[in-house]
């Protein structure tokens, strides 16, 4: 019961963080407040701005319990500051929020219901079929590091010291996060990763889904409504086709391909109708620069799909369109693409190794 408790906290904790880092970035860079876009949005910025503490600290090879330490001082007064300096702007919004569903209770009850029974078959059938393809790497990884109080210095397969980092997953932090909540909660890994990440994840993916059936049926309640339904249909449908999407949400909601799959390359291409048809507003490509960024905190395979969303996007708007005004956005946000894959290359070749002391 008590693990249960804990998890249903550390996902108010996660929402709500997600809530005050979103709101406040579009706050920000002057974007109108919408809870789907906020809650997506801070999502990767709060794995961006772990990233950038964790990363470091995984390099120069400091104990795991210095990290958790280190990002729960960050927290706890980053978080204290964002609410006292856009206390304003959150309570708008979140006035406006509530507001929303007052007005539309039959449709939030539905999405929520919705959200709840996709929710409730994956947890039922995940733990019987394939959904643990790479859970020794989420799973195994994350108890190494906490069993070891090292940041992914340990082979999670037989235990062994690594010669240097592993080079396939030197960037991406977002498992040792799992790691850290552990650590302060004394939650098992497993349950974090099989209970509280899939069920924000899953939200998340909604969310992203919600903003694309707004945007294709303005404020039609009805049609976005049976819009969701029928993807949720679809991937349901789908859920046996190996390497399909609808087999990673179904099977492995928690694991970077999925993130990958069904949040990172759906948004970012709802940014890019976002763009399109606000004739390529600033604050549309800041928003696609910083998801590029996040993205790579994440899952490793964005290091080889993200140029080619991204360059496909720009050959049709940009080049064939001939807006070259959009050129110089255009290449800022696939600066982040060149510079991974940079580093990528250098690691595979030999040339950035940090060796394990």
């Amino acid at each position: 019961m008590s693990d249960i408790l804990i998890a249903v906290l550390v996902a108010v904790y996660y929402f709500t963080c997600f809530f005050v880092l979103g709101t406040c970035l579009l706050r920000l860079i002057r974007v109108d407040f919408s809870l789907p876009l906020a809650m997506v949005t801070g999502g990767f910025s709060y794995y961006l701005f772990f990233n950038i503490v964790a990363l470091p600290m995984k390099l120069k090879f400091y104990p795991l319990s210095t990290l958790t330490k280190t990002w729960c001082g960050v927290v706890v007064v980053g978080m204290a500051l964002l609410i006292v300096l856009g206390r304003k702007a959150l309570g708008q919004a979140w006035k406006e929020s509530v507001e929303k569903i007052r007005k539309r209770p039959k449709f939030y009850l539905g999405v929520f219901s919705l959200i709840l029974v996709q929710y409730v078959y994956m947890g039922s059938v995940t733990a019987s079929l394939f959904g643990v393809t790479d859970d020794r790497y989420y799973i195994g990884d994350v108890m190494t590091s906490l069993y070891t109080n090292t940041i992914q210095q340990y082979s999670y397969i037989d235990g062994g010291k690594y010669a240097y980092l592993d080079v396939n997953y030197l960037l991406q932090m977002y498992p040792i996060h799992t790691a850290v909540v552990s650590q302060v909660t004394g939650l098992h890994p497993l349950i974090e990763n099989k209970w509280v990440l899939t069920a924000t994840w899953l939200i998340l993916v909604n969310c992203v889904f919600y903003l694309w059936g707004r945007l294709l049926f303005k404020e039609n309640s009805k049609k976005v409504f049976w819009f969701l339904v029928i993807i949720t249909w679809c991937t349901y449908a789908q859920r046996a086709v190996v390497e399909s999407f609808a087999q990673h949400l179904v099977y492995r909601m928690a694991e970077g391909k999925n993130l990958l799959a069904n949040l990172i390359i759906p948004f970012l291409f709802y940014l890019f109708a976002r763009i399109v048809k606000s004739d390529g507003k600033w604050q549309n490509w800041f928003l696609v620069f910083w998801i590029v960024c996040g993205s790579y905190c994440l899952v490793m395979s964005s290091f080889f799909i993200l140029p080619l969303v991204t360059g496909s996007f720009y050959a049709c708007y940009v080049v064939l369109g001939r807006r070259w005004r959009q050129l110089v956005p255009a290449v800022l946000c696939f600066v982040p693409c060149v510079a991974v894959l940079y580093i990528y290359l250098l690691e595979t070749s030999g040339k950035l190794l940090f060796y394990i002391p």
